[in-house]
């Protein structure tokens, strides 16, 4: 009696394949994962700004017998990024909380995003 010794595996061929696939795969997903990401610290950092607002108006109008200022700049840092809101207490956008257009602003220092954007520390 012949023994025949067969090993069943893969060819090259079919891991080659393999391969290419999951690799076509990644490059769509990960696009797509790093923009869920990046929306979910805009909302995360809307949310921030929210609360940061509904507690300054909160502590400032019990304080100042329901005078508050004329705006508000909030400036959030989420994942080594700046988010910039505003908020106007006059005007057609009065009581809203607005959003930069240039969010998120990548820098090191929150003083350097003042100084290029030229924001005023205004004493009140």
């Amino acid at each position: 009696m012949k023994k025949t010794n067969k090993q069943k595996a893969f060819t090259i061929v079919e891991l080659i394949i393999v391969i290419a696939v999951i690799g076509i795969l990644a490059a769509i997903l990960i696009p797509a994962f790093t923009n869920i990401i990046a929306k979910a610290n805009a909302k995360s950092a809307l949310s921030d700004a929210r609360n940061t607002l509904t507690s300054f108006l909160t502590e400032n109008l019990e304080i100042v017998d329901g005078v508050i200022a004329k705006s508000i700049v909030i400036f959030v840092k989420k994942a080594k990024m700046y988010y910039v809101f505003g908020y106007q207490n006059n005007g057609p956008d009065a009581g809203k909380l607005m959003q930069s257009a240039g969010n998120p602003f990548n820098y090191e220092d929150l003083a350097e995003l003042i100084d290029d954007y030229n924001c005023p520390d205004y004493d009140i």
